[in-house]
């Protein structure tokens, strides 16, 4: 039988997932987030460029298979690395129970 190229896709992308000990990425905590005006394209990375239904984190995530690599935490914020840090704890204790 054979799959269809999207799934194979999805199935290697899974399968290649990022370390779950590797912080989260979330576009929240990103300087480069912005929302629009379009409702077909609410969201937008003004680092890469591209507007999307997605979160921009799970877009580039879904199409290379890497966290995105232009992440930059907002200033004045307690998003940084402090805050990545905490998230992977957590992540780990609740993986824990």
């Amino acid at each position: 039988m054979l799959l269809p190229l999207f799934l194979i896709q999805w199935i290697s992308l899974m399968a290649n997932r990022v370390d779950k000990k590797a912080p989260r990425i979330l576009c929240l905590d990103c300087r480069h987030f912005k929302i629009t005006w379009e409702p077909s394209h609410p969201r937008a990375c003004q680092a890469m460029g591209f507007k999307t239904k997605n979160w921009p984190c799970f877009e580039v995530l879904n199409t290379s298979g890497e966290p995105c690599m232009k992440f930059s935490p907002k200033p004045g914020s307690d998003s940084g690395k402090e805050n990545q840090e905490n998230r992977a704890a957590n992540d780990r204790l609740s993986l824990k129970v």
